[in-house]
Parts: structure tokens; C-alpha cells; sequence
């Protein structure tokens, strides 16, 4: 009986497919089953053993649990790959909420269980994807919590990307996580985070290439880091001298490799202006290829005027632009949903 080997210890017998779909070089199923949505991909799955594993290698590689009915995602995810180890080692990329809603009316019976009863599935199935390489936790509420710091204790993945903060961990609790994973590149920390900490253990993200801070003053908390990518988002509604030279000042030990900055800030103070800011920046990363403004609050033409024209002056090789993007009820009320939208727009790398 011939078979087709689909890249792991499985393989499809060719003797359950049409002749047609057998006809047909796996590759091609590949490249077409790029461009199916998700809700199609599930449908086609059942269609044969070729389909279910091509099929599955998209539905598993990049899982967003976060959207919809996310309890229900997160029961019936867990349990698929808890139960199928191919599915486990296919996942990648994770989005995962730290909380879950009540259980819906319309919920499967099969998926209604208890607080205890989810804690030690999500537990089992964080064990399982060994191959986990981006983690992103999204989501707030009073809701309960979906993990603790027991259930991430004995997983065996490495990471190179993590985004946001679980609210059963504690500031050491996520200190130690972090320092689990010493090839983590990507680093988006919370708000709640970075404001209790006043520095970080000199052995945690040494690898540490693309950072977003929402709390600028730790700029000098990173030093030794081969940081290459840096978003500096400033929560202060004024952005004075002193807040602004607090974080670029320290921005000097990574001026052999910066070379993306973005700088995000509220309404400048009279004695601080954007002519000063690229000043400062010039003096402590002159090698910056790409800089970005966003500015709240002030003159637009007249900010804009001077960040494109004074810029090229003192950073001569720098591209620069300069984004209006965010209004000041998300830059207010939400900086951690804004700092994701961000990363997701064309800032710096995502996974």
C-alpha cells in the first residue's frame, strides 16, 4: 500500500482518496489550502485523510482562541490537542485569553465544564504543544482566570515571541517565566507589569532584538540587550524634558545595534520640543535607519514640519514618517489595546 508522508510520524494511505484527489501532488493541496478560510478548512477536512492533515497544518499552526465564544474555543482546543499529539507539535503561534466568559446558553453540553475541570485541560494542552513558538495573551475582565503560574510550571516549549501578562502572576512569577525562555526576541509587557518592577535580572531575555515599553523610564533596565527595534510609548499626557531624556539618555548602550525606533508621546511642554527629542536621539543612536513619531495634542503642520525637515540633519541616513494613529480616548483609557494595534500594524516584526 503506498503512502504520502505529511512531515511527521503519519503518514496518508493514497488508497483512501479518489483517484482524482490522488492525482493530484500534495504540494499543489499545500499552495490552495493557503488561501481557504478557517470555517472551509474544517469542512474540507473531512473530506479525506490528505485533506484533514493539510487542512490541520494551517488550523493548528496559528490559533486565535481569543475571538468569539472563547470558553467553548478553549475547552474544545485544548481537548483536540490534548487527544491528537500531530495537532499538539503543529502549533506555533498562540493567542490565548487569561480570563474566560460565563458558559453561554449555547454552548455544547460536551464543552461545559467546571473551573477545575478547564484549569487541568489548559494545563495538559500547554504541555503538549512543545513546539510553541509566539505566545500572546489578550484579554481583560472580571472574569475567572484561565491560568496560573503552576500550569505553564513544566512545559517544555521554547518561545521567541511574548506579548502581554496574566493577572495570577505575580511580578517574580512572570520574572521567572521569562527567564525560562532566554530566546525570546519579541517582547510586548504590560502597563501593570513594567510599573512594578524597577529592573530586571541581567540574565533574563538576553537575545532581546524587538521591545515595546509603555513605561520608558526602564530603557536602562535593558542594557547589554542587542536591541534592534524599540517602541517608547509615553502615557504621560505632557511630554516634558525630563520624562523624555529619562528614556532616551540610557538609549546609548544600544546604539551599535538600534536601528527602529518608534516614539509615541502626549502634548510637549514648552521647554521640549521635537527639534530637541531628535537632538537627543542623534547623540545617543546616530545609526537609526527608520524613525517614527506619533505626537498628541499638538500642532500637527508645525511637529510634522520639523520632524521631516530637521530630522535628515542630524540622522542622515534615518527614513522617517510620521503617523497619526492614535485618539486620545485609546491612548487615555487603553495604552496596552493600543500598543498591540500597533505591533500589528507596520511598526516593527510580528510573528
Amino acid at each position: 500500500m503506498s503512502s504520502i508522508n505529511n512531515g511527521d510520524d503519519h503518514t496518508t494511505p493514497t488508497n483512501q482518496l479518489s483517484p482524482l484527489i490522488a492525482m493530484v501532488p500534495i504540494e499543489v493541496y499545500h499552495i490552495i489550502f493557503q488561501f481557504v478560510e478557517n470555517h472551509n478548512l474544517t469542512t474540507l477536512s473531512c473530506v479525506s485523510r490528505i485533506f484533514q492533515y493539510e487542512a490541520e497544518h494551517i488550523l493548528y499552526q496559528s490559533v486565535d482562541l481569543t475571538k468569539g465564544d472563547c470558553r467553548s474555543g478553549i475547552v474544545s482546543w485544548c481537548t483536540a490537542v490534548t487527544n491528537v499529539e500531530r495537532r499538539a507539535r503543529r502549533v506555533q503561534s498562540l493567542r490565548f485569553p487569561p480570563r474566560y466568559p460565563p458558559i453561554l446558553g449555547s454552548s455544547p453540553p460536551t464543552l461545559i465544564l467546571g473551573d477545575s475541570q478547564i484549569h487541568k485541560l489548559v494545563a495538559q494542552a500547554f504541555n503538549k504543544i512543545i513546539n510553541l513558538k509566539h505566545l500572546f495573551f489578550f484579554g481583560a475582565g472580571d472574569y475567572p482566570v484561565t491560568l496560573y503560574p503552576s500550569t505553564l510550571k513544566d512545559c517544555t516549549f521554547r518561545l521567541s515571541s511574548f506579548v502581554g501578562q496574566v493577572s495570577s502572576f505575580s511580578s517574580q512569577d512572570q520574572i521567572d517565566f521569562l527567564s525560562k525562555h532566554p530566546d525570546i526576541e519579541y517582547w510586548v509587557p504590560t502597563q501593570p507589569f513594567l510599573l512594578s518592577v524597577n529592573s530586571f535580572p541581567k540574565a533574563m531575555l538576553p537575545r532581546l532584538r524587538e521591545l515595546v515599553l509603555t513605561h520608558p523610564k526602564l530603557t536602562s533596565a535593558f542594557k547589554g540587550r542587542p536591541i534592534e527595534a524599540l517602541v517608547l510609548f509615553f502615557i504621560h499626557a505632557r511630554h516634558t524634558r525630563d520624562i523624555g531624556r529619562e528614556a532616551i539618555i540610557p538609549m546609548g548602550s544600544f546604539k551599535e545595534t538600534l536601528h527602529t525606533l518608534v516614539y509615541i508621546h502626549g502634548k510637549l511642554s514648552n521647554e521640549w520640543s521635537t527639534v530637541d527629542i531628535i537632538n537627543d536621539l542623534a547623540e545617543r543612536v546616530p545609526h537609526l535607519r527608520s524613525l517614527s513619531f506619533t505626537s498628541l495634542g499638538n500642532d500637527d503642520s508645525v511637529v510634522s514640519h520639523n520632524f521631516f525637515y530637521v530630522a535628515p540633519k542630524y540622522i542622515p541616513k534615518v527614513q522617517i514618517s510620521y503617523l497619526l494613529t492614535i485618539s486620545r480616548t485609546s491612548w487615555t483609557l487603553f495604552p496596552d489595546y493600543t500598543i498591540w494595534r500597533l505591533c500589528y500594524s507596520t511598526l516593527i516584526w510580528k510573528p
